[in-house]
Order: structure tokens, then C-alpha cells, then sequence
């Protein structure tokens, strides 16, 4: 039987252990949130990528040491509070045996599922399951942010030397189905392809641009339009609106204004029974306005598709959203690298 004291010391060592890394959390967490407004503020002074690269790779450390800390603080909780509670309770009857490492299934500790300090998962992974397209593509990093209507990625790491990033908006399964190969590996005519491709310099840009617009909507500040120019498919543009952000992907050749101009072919003569003739003044405007009232309903068309489509890849993120979807993208272009 153990003495009395030993649960004791054991309960002062549990929390002044866990009050250590509460602590250091703390710290981690203002690190994060004075970064985050260094970036802010550097992004809108356009700095170079170098410079940004240094600050988002400071932010992505205190990031991961805050993760640890509260990993370990989770550990603690879960293998030590009913010690905690004995002791409270009972002093004089609690034993530490119980709570020792004791054999059971893998990843188990005396049968409660234990992740240990340092072993948490990584902080990104193809959460989506984005299938690879054999030969082309390999998927290591996917996520979608937002509610209903988010913004999700997926990260191909085919060529490690320079990662690409599929990025769309809409609902979580419509984004599964634009990263995600067509059948037979061409897309269907009647699917519309809602992406924009980034390669990693594109990436940064679209980052720097995110950092600015999240720190504008969180001060109530007007910021964009702007428009990341992608690689591939189509471009993206933000803009802080109401405390949110705007994200909307704008396709090639499809979010384009109406560019016909209006060119009537000229009316030179009119059938007439026995033949033709040149037309009068009151026939020539009478064609020309019906070609008009033709060409304008073209356009009013052309515009409402753009408009509708735009609002079908249109998302507005939170600030807490937008840092979400940074973190986890550098995050995921920094892992395609290293494999």
C-alpha cells in the first residue's frame, strides 16, 4: 500500500504540469495573433515573398508548439483526472497503481485510447479524400473551410519540386466533385469546371492577399477587389465585405463581359411581290431596332449566366475561416515539398 503522500505528490506534479503548459499555450497563442498582425500589416505594404515566406514560417512554428501543448495538456486530462478525483475525494484510499501503463490493444494505456505528446496527427491531411489521377496527380493535403457554402483545396504533390493546389467554392460534395478526376478522365461536356489551379508562387500571393483582406473585414476596412492570377482554369478574387471575406473563382472565358459588339449587317433591300426594292428610313429603323431588341436580350442573357455563376462560386469567409484555410494550405504545400 502506498503512503498517503505519494498520491499528493503525484496530484502537485499533474498540476504544476499542466499549469506549465497552459501557460506556454498562452504565450504560443499571442505569438500567433502578434505575427498574424505583423503579416497583415506587411502584406499591405507589399513586401517581398522572402519576407512574408520568414513571417508565415514563425507563425506556422508557434502554430504547432501551441498543438503540442494543449496535445499534452489532453494527455494529462485523460490519464490523470480520476487520480485527481480519488485524491480529492478520498486522500487516504487513493492508489497510483491504476493509473499506470498496463498491457492492452495497440495506442491503448489501461484501456483508455491515449495519443502521447508529440504523436498528434499532422496539421493537414487529404481530409477529402481526393482520389489521385494514376500518373498525373497525387493528392497529400485536402480540406474544406466554411459552413454550407465553403472554399476547399487540394494539394498535388505529382512534381515535389513545384506543388499545385486545386482551389473551388460551394458546397462541400460539389467541391469533392471538381478536384476529384472525371470519369474516363476527361470532363464531361455538361460539367462546368469551377476551379482555379495555383502553382506555389500563386499560392503565396494568394495567401499574402487572404492575410490583408481578413485583417481588413476584422477592422471593419474596405480591401479589394483583387485578383490572384492562377495557372490554370481560372483566376480567384477577394475582397472584405460586411466583416466577411468574398471569395468567388472566376473561370476563363465564361466570367468575361459580353465583347460582340453591335454590328447589324445593313438592310440594302426588302422583298416586295414582284421583287425587291431599297428599303425606306421607317423600314431601316424598324430593322434596326428589332436587331437591337435582339442584340440586347443576348447580352441581358450572357449576364445573368455570369451573374448567376458568380454567385454559385461566390463564399464569404470568416477571419477565423481565412486563417483556417492559410494555415492549412501552406501547411499542405510545405508537406508536398518534403515528400
Amino acid at each position: 500500500m502506498p503512503q498517503p503522500t505519494e498520491p499528493l505528490v503525484a496530484i502537485a506534479t499533474i498540476v504544476a504540469t499542466r499549469t506549465f503548459y497552459e501557460a506556454l499555450t498562452r504565450s504560443c497563442d499571442v505569438d500567433v495573433e502578434q505575427i498574424e498582425a505583423a503579416l497583415g500589416h506587411l502584406a499591405e505594404l507589399e513586401l517581398d515573398e522572402h519576407t512574408l515566406a520568414g513571417f508565415q514560417s514563425a507563425q506556422e512554428d508557434a502554430q504547432r508548439a501551441a498543438a503540442r501543448c494543449r496535445n499534452v495538456i489532453a494527455v494529462l486530462n485523460a490519464r490523470h483526472h480520476q487520480l485527481e478525483e480519488a485524491v480529492n475525494a478520498t486522500p487516504d484510499a487513493a492508489r497510483t497503481e491504476f493509473y499506470q501503463d498496463s498491457p492492452g490493444p495497440a495506442g491503448r494505456t489501461g484501456g483508455r485510447p491515449i495519443r502521447h505528446a508529440g504523436t498528434e496527427p499532422p496539421a493537414t491531411g487529404n481530409a477529402l479524400g481526393i482520389p489521385d489521377a494514376p500518373g498525373l496527380t497525387r493528392m497529400v493535403a485536402s480540406d474544406f473551410i466554411g459552413g454550407d457554402l465553403g472554399a476547399a483545396y487540394a494539394v498535388d504533390a505529382s512534381d515535389p519540386t513545384d506543388p499545385s493546389v486545386l482551389f473551388t467554392v460551394g458546397t462541400r460534395a460539389e467541391a469533392i466533385k471538381q478536384m476529384s478526376p472525371p470519369p474516363g478522365g476527361q470532363v464531361p461536356v455538361d460539367q462546368e469546371e469551377n476551379l482555379a489551379v495555383l502553382a506555389a508562387d500563386e499560392v503565396t500571393e494568394f495567401d499574402r492577399r487572404l492575410a490583408a483582406g481578413a485583417k481588413a473585414a476584422q477592422a471593419g476596412r474596405p480591401y479589394g477587389p483583387k485578383t490572384i492570377t492562377c495557372a490554370d482554369v481560372g483566376d480567384i478574387e477577394l475582397e472584405a465585405v460586411d466583416g466577411q471575406i468574398r471569395v468567388t473563382v472566376l473561370p476563363y472565358g465564361v466570367d468575361e463581359p459580353y465583347d460582340e459588339p453591335f454590328a447589324p449587317e445593313p438592310l440594302t433591300e426588302v422583298e416586295v411581290d414582284d421583287g425587291t426594292r431599297p428599303p425606306t428610313a421607317e423600314e431601316v429603323d424598324e430593322y434596326l431596332a428589332d436587331e437591337r431588341a435582339a442584340y440586347d436580350r443576348e447580352v441581358a442573357a450572357h449576364d445573368a449566366a455570369r451573374a448567376a455563376r458568380r454567385q454559385r462560386l461566390t463564399t464569404y469567409l470568416t477571419p477565423g475561416d481565412a486563417d483556417q484555410l492559410r494555415a492549412g494550405l501552406l501547411a499542405g504545400v510545405r508537406a508536398a515539398g518534403q515528400t
